[in-house]
């Protein structure tokens, strides 16, 4: 008997071929990678009026800025007023600096605030073994004025970028200095409410987390759209010009559809490669067209939001390995989902119906993500059935991989769903290669989805 899968090297170079040789691939590789290639430098165009701008509205929310200096000998504290003092955007406050004794005094008086006060408390640790190792800076805030939240994030990062510069005015010509320029940095925002406690905003997925999720998940709607296209194309072109009837004699139904299905996969790879090298360039595009005001490359606040935020830090090679896993799993389970859904019609006008089921299925998993996500963000607990969402065919391939990537699943559940898709896949090719061969010669209408079970039950009884 005649292996299944004889042929499919040769239907796979050829639908690749033919895909990156025609004009449409070309167009819409120059499309993709000229807005790759430009993304950055008109984003940070566009966008630099918008961020100063709301900046400044942050900025004076903040009415007056106390410093607790309990790391050294207080002339931290004492530098960083009088870089604060002369800073553009906080340059007009009130500041002050307050001793261990008067910090109780402040922390209350700040919790109860409704003029925007914020104290600045700084902590130093010399033991490297220890969690509190290095310098420390926490914001403080009451929740009392809106948006505070927010002045007060970017006040704890513009606070990053004048860290070195306010140890440098003291200490840099020492050795002391530099050994205290080398210790590690963090800082961080804490609301309090009207009792003094801390406001715990857990969520599972932060502002930056969910953007690079939901950045994802638009891109992979775009990919499987595109993928769903062109493989039903494919077949209906093929089936419309009878040219099918020629392929079936030499090769079977599931070496057809499954090196179409792979052709496409890699026609969308290569375009997602020409766009991530575009992306790339645009970087040191954007690098030349804009600076900072030391000479470093601009960048976008919310690249720079991404990088500052770390958000992939602590992701290992398995999460990545992993990640592309389910991505090029999930595109196979729906590349089959369009070969069946491209076998049921019989003309090229008719595809927009046939796909109905390839699309109702894309849509199903691409909003039950997109409800997860926002109520995620929301600090709503999905409790068990968030483990659904990772496992369930239709949503694994718009959240899996970011979630893996951004370390919110563990790699054991993320290779659990990969299997599941598996499963899937092989499920599918069955279905196709029981069904495709009667469907190749069907000429009518665009069929249903329980007309292709009968058919599958007839032609699988059969075997």
């Amino acid at each position: 008997m005649k292996n299944r899968f004889t042929g499919i090297m040769n239907v796979f170079k050829f639908a690749y071929i033919q895909s990156v040789k025609g004009k449409a691939f070309a167009v819409v590789m120059i499309i993709l990678c000229s807005l790759g290639l430009f993304a950055l430098p008109v984003i940070n165009a566009i966008s630099k009026a918008s961020e100063d701008e709301t900046e400044k509205a942050n900025a004076e929310l903040i009415s007056k800025i106390y410093v607790c200096d309990k790391a050294l000998d207080g002339k931290l504290a004492e530098n960083i007023v009088d870089i604060i003092k002369e800073s553009v955007e906080y340059g007009g406050k009130d500041c002050a600096i307050v001793s261990e004794d008067e910090y109780d005094d402040t922390y209350n008086a700040i919790k109860a605030s409704k003029n925007g006060e914020i104290l600045v408390e700084i902590t130093y640790g010399s033991d490297p073994e220890s969690l509190a190792y290095g310098f420390s800076y926490v914001v403080y805030y009451g929740e009392k004025v809106e948006k505070l939240d927010e002045a007060s994030d970017e006040f704890a990062t513009y606070v990053d970028g004048i860290h070195k510069e306010a140890l440098g005015r003291s200490y840099a010509p020492t050795q002391e200095g530099a050994n205290l320029l080398s210790y590690k940095f963090i800082s961080e925002t804490i609301m309090l409410d009207s009792e003094g406690e801390v406001v715990e905003e857990e969520v599972a997925l932060d502002g930056i987390e969910y953007w690079i999720s939901y950045i994802f998940l638009m891109v992979s709607i775009f990919a499987i759209s595109i993928l769903g296209a062109k493989v039903s194309e494919q077949i209906v072109t093929e089936k419309s010009s009878k040219v099918i009837e020629y392929i079936m004699t030499s090769i079977k139904p599931m070496a057809l559809v499954t090196g179409k299905v792979l052709a496409s996969l890699s026609v969308l790879l290569t375009m997602l490669g020409g766009v991530v090298l575009s992306f790339v360039g645009s970087i040191f595009l954007n690098g030349f067209f804009f600076k900072e005001a030391d000479g470093s490359m601009a960048l976008p606040g919310f690249v720079k939001s991404i990088i500052e935020h770390k958000a992939f830090d602590g992701v290992g090679i398995m999460n990545i390995i992993s990640a592309l896993v389910v991505f090029v799993l999930g595109y196979l389970m729906f590349g089959f989902l369009a070969g069946i859904a491209g076998a049921t019609v019989s003309k090229v006008e008719e595809m927009a119906e046939g796909l109905k089921i390839f699309t109702f299925a894309m849509i199903i998993g691409a909003y039950v993500v997109i409800a997860y996500m926002s109520s995620a963000t929301a600090g709503a607990d999905w409790g068990a059935f968030t483990n659904f969402v990772y496992l369930f065919p239709l949503c694994a391939p718009f959240i899996v991989p970011s979630s893996l990537l951004l370390g919110k699943m563990s790699i054991g559940l993320g290779l659990l769903s990969g299997a599941i898709l598996i499963v899937m896949i092989a499920l599918l090719m069955i279905f196709v290669a029981t069904v495709y061969e009667y469907l190749i010669y069907y000429n009518g209408s665009p069929m249903k989805l329980k007309e292709l079970i009968k058919i599958f039950r007839k032609k699988g009884g059969a075997k």
